[in-house]
C-alpha cells in the first residue's frame, strides 16, 4: 500500500503552519486524497517528495531529491552572512591596528576571523543542503559561536562595551538558532537586544564620533537614564509595530519595516564614520533583512531551488564579493605604498634638519672658543666682562638654549641665561664629563650624548662645545652650549604629519632625547625596533610600536655623523583613517551588492507575500 503523510507531517517538513498547508490544499497547490467530505487529508509520498525534495528510504532515512521545494531559514542566512562579512572585515581592517590593548590577543583574533568566516559559510551551506542533519547544524553553529565569542571578549578587553553587547547578542542568537523555529521572533529578539541593551550601554559610555557637538550626544552625556528610557521605548515600539503587523497586508506593515530598516541603515552610516567595522556590517545586514522580512512571510515562505540553482546563486554573490575585495585590496596597497614613500621623504628631511641644526650649533661653539678676546678673559678671570661676552654669544646662538664658559678645572666661569639669578659660582663641576675630557684632549668640535644636566632639573640634554686654547695651544677651558631641543622639536613639526605624528630621536647609547611625551626623555629604547635599527645604521619603513605601545607606521634612518637614530612616527589608525573610511565604504557597498545579487538571482523562486 502506497505510503501517505498527514497535514502535520507535511507542515513540519516544510516549516509551515498546519493552517498554511490546509490553505494550499484548498487552493489545489498540494494534491491529496480525502476520505469523505469532512475526512482527513492523506498526502501521497510522491507529492511529499515533490514538495520537500526528499523521499524516505526503507530504513526511514530522508534523502534529498534532485529538485524540490527548499524552505530556507532567513535567520540562518542572516547569521551566516554576518559571520562571513564580519570575518572578511576583520582581515581587511584588523582590530589591533586601532586598539593596541588587544595586541597580545592578535592570534586569537585571527582564530576569531577564521571561525566567523568559516562558521558563516558552514551555517548557510548546512541550512541549504543538509538542514535535516542535527550534527552538522550543531557543529556549524558552534564554529560561528566561537568566532563571535572571541570577538566579544576582545571588545571587552578594549573597553568597547557597545560592540561587546552587540556580539553577545549575535552569539546568543547563534546558540538559539540550533533550534530552528520562530525565525522572525528570533530576528526581532536580536534587534531588541541591540536597541535596548546596546542603547543602555551607549547611554553610560557614549561614543562621540561626529556627534560630539550634536545635542543628542550632549543629552545622553548628562542624562543617561532619561536618554535610555526614550531610546528603549522608541525601539520597543518599533519592534512591536513590526511584530503586530507582520502577517497583515496593511500599509502599516511596510511603514514599520521601512522605519526599522531606515534606523539601522542610519546606524550603519554612523559606525562607518566612526570606523566601527563590526557594528557597521551587522547594522547594514539588519537593515537589509528587516526589509526582506516585509515581503517574505515569517513562517510560510517557500523557495523552490535545486542544489544547482542555490549553488549558482551563491556563486554569483561570491563573484561580486571577490571583485569588491580585489578593488579594496588594490586601494589599500596603493595607499600604503604612498604613505611609505611619504614617510621615507619625511625621515630624510628630519635627518637633514637635525644634522644641520647640530652642526650649526657646534660650529658656532667653535667660533666662540676661537674668538680673539675670550682666551684673555678666561685667563684674567674678568667676571663682568666674561658675563657680557657670554650673553653676546647666547644672543647670536639661536640653536642653543644656554651658553657656558668652563675653566680648565671644570668649574663654571660664566653662563647665560642665569640660573636662579646667578651666572657663576656654586654649580657642579663637569671635569668628569666625557665632553670635557674630549675638549681637554684637543678635539675641536664636541657633541655629547644625551645626558642628565647637573645645572638644572631637565630630564635630558645634548651639549655641543669646543676647547678654549691660548696662543701656544694650552687648554684653558671650553665653550659649552646646550642644544635648544624645544626649538628643534618645533622645526620638526613640518615633517611630523599632523597631531598624531611625531619625530623621536635617540643617541648612540639608546637614550631618548626627542619624544612627544616628556616621560620618555632620558629613558632607554625598549619597544621601538625601528629606533634600534636606526642607531645601528639601518634605514627603512615598517609597522612598529612606539615606546608608548601604540602601533605606528614608522620610517627610520640614522644620523651617520653623530651615530643617532631618528624615527618618524605616524599613528597607524590615523594614517589610514581616510583610506579605511573609503575602502570600508566600498566594502559595505560590496556587501549590499553581494546580498542584492543573491536576492535577485533567487527572486523568481520566492513565493512573495505582498
Amino acid at each position: 500500500m502506497p505510503k501517505t503523510y498527514t497535514v502535520k507531517q507535511v507542515a513540519d517538513a516544510l516549516g509551515f503552519s498546519t493552517n498554511t498547508v490546509y490553505k494550499y490544499l484548498e487552493e489545489g497547490k498540494i494534491k491529496a486524497a480525502r476520505l469523505g467530505k469532512e475526512g482527513r487529508f492523506k498526502i501521497p509520498e510522491s507529492e511529499y517528495a515533490r514538495l520537500t525534495g526528499r523521499h524516505l528510504t526503507g530504513t526511514g532515512e530522508q534523502v534529498l531529491e534532485k529538485g524540490g521545494i527548499y524552505n530556507p531559514d532567513l535567520m540562518e542566512w542572516f547569521l551566516g552572512l554576518a559571520g562571513i562579512f564580519v570575518g572578511v572585515a576583520y582581515f581587511l581592517f584588523p582590530l589591533e591596528y586601532r586598539f593596541v590593548s588587544i595586541e597580545p590577543w592578535r592570534y586569537w583574533l585571527v582564530i576569531a576571523g577564521v571561525a566567523s568566516l568559516g562558521g558563516g559559510i558552514a551555517v548557510v551551506a548546512v541550512d541549504m543542503f543538509w538542514a535535516e542533519s542535527k550534527k552538522l547544524t550543531f557543529w556549524s553553529h558552534a564554529l560561528l559561536a566561537i568566532g563571535f565569542g572571541i570577538l566579544t571578549n576582545a571588545f571587552r578587553l578594549m573597553g568597547n562595551w557597545t560592540s561587546m553587547v552587540w556580539f553577545v547578542g549575535l552569539t546568543m542568537s547563534v546558540v538559539l538558532a540550533c533550534r530552528k523555529s520562530w525565525e522572525y521572533l528570533r530576528f526581532m529578539g536580536l534587534v531588541w537586544w541591540i536597541l535596548a541593551v546596546g542603547g543602555l550601554v551607549w547611554a553610560f559610555h557614549p561614543e562621540p564620533g561626529f556627534l560630539a557637538g550634536v545635542q543628542i550626544y550632549q543629552f545622553a552625556l548628562y542624562n543617561p537614564w532619561t536618554f535610555w528610557a526614550i531610546w528603549a521605548s522608541m525601539g520597543t515600539a518599533l519592534i512591536v509595530g513590526n511584530l503586530t503587523n507582520h502577517n497583515t497586508r496593511f500599509p502599516a506593515k511596510y511603514i514599520a519595516g521601512l522605519l526599522l530598516a531606515g534606523v539601522f541603515f542610519g546606524i550603519a552610516v554612523l559606525y562607518v564614520v566612526n570606523l566601527e567595522w563590526g557594528r557597521a556590517v551587522v547594522a547594514m545586514l539588519i537593515a537589509v533583512f528587516a526589509g526582506l522580512f516585509m515581503f517574505v512571510g515569517g513562517t510560510d515562505k517557500r523557495l523552490d531551488l535545486t542544489r544547482k540553482q542555490a549553488t549558482t546563486s551563491f556563486g554569483w554573490m561570491g563573484l561580486v564579493l571577490i571583485l569588491g575585495l580585489v578593488v579594496i585590496h588594490f586601494s589599500q596597497t596603493q595607499f600604503k605604498k604612498f604613505l611609505l614613500e611619504e614617510g621615507n621623504r619625511k625621515v630624510e628631511m628630519a635627518v637633514s634638519l637635525i644634522d644641520t641644526y647640530v652642526s650649526t650649533a657646534a660650529k658656532r661653539a667653535m667660533e666662540f672658543a676661537q674668538s680673539s678676546d675670550l682666551a684673555d678673559l678666561v685667563t684674567g678671570r674678568n667676571s663682568l666682562a666674561l658675563d657680557v661676552k657670554t650673553k653676546e654669544m647666547y644672543n647670536v646662538a639661536v640653536t642653543m638654549r644656554r651658553v657656558l664658559v668652563i675653566d680648565k678645572n671644570g668649574e663654571t666661569l660664566s653662563l647665560y641665561p642665569p640660573i636662579d639669578g646667578r651666572t657663576r659660582g656654586g654649580f657642579a663641576n663637569v671635569a668628569d664629563r666625557e665632553y670635557f675630557i674630549q675638549a681637554k684632549a684637543g678635539r675641536k668640535i664636541i657633541v655629547s650624548e644625551a645626558i642628565k644636566p647637573r645645572f638644572i632639573t631637565l630630564s635630558t640634554a645634548v651639549y655641543v662645545g669646543s676647547p678654549i686654547q691660548d696662543r701656544n695651544g694650552n687648554f684653558l677651558g671650553m665653550v659649552l652650549g646646550a642644544l635648544d631641543l624645544q626649538e628643534l622639536t618645533a622645526q620638526l613639526k613640518s615633517v611630523e604629519g599632523g597631531s598624531t605624528g611625531f619625530v623621536s630621536a635617540a643617541d648612540r647609547n639608546g637614550t631618548i632625547f626627542l619624544h612627544r611625551d616628556p616621560a620618555y626623555l632620558g629613558q632607554q629604547v625598549k619597544l621601538s625596533q625601528s629606533m634600534l635599527d636606526a642607531i645601528g645604521g639601518k634605514s627603512g619603513q615598517r609597522e612598529g610600536y612606539a615606546e608608548s605601545g601604540e602601533l605606528m607606521l614608522q620610517s627610520y634612518a640614522p644620523v651617520k655623523s653623530l651615530g643617532w637614530g631618528i624615527v618618524v612616527n605616524q599613528l597607524y589608525s590615523a594614517a589610514f583613517s581616510d583610506s579605511f573610511l573609503t575602502t570600508f565604504t566600498i566594502f559595505l557597498m560590496t556587501v549590499l551588492a553581494g546580498v542584492g545579487t543573491l536576492l535577485v538571482t533567487t527572486s523568481s523562486k520566492w513565493k512573495w507575500r505582498l
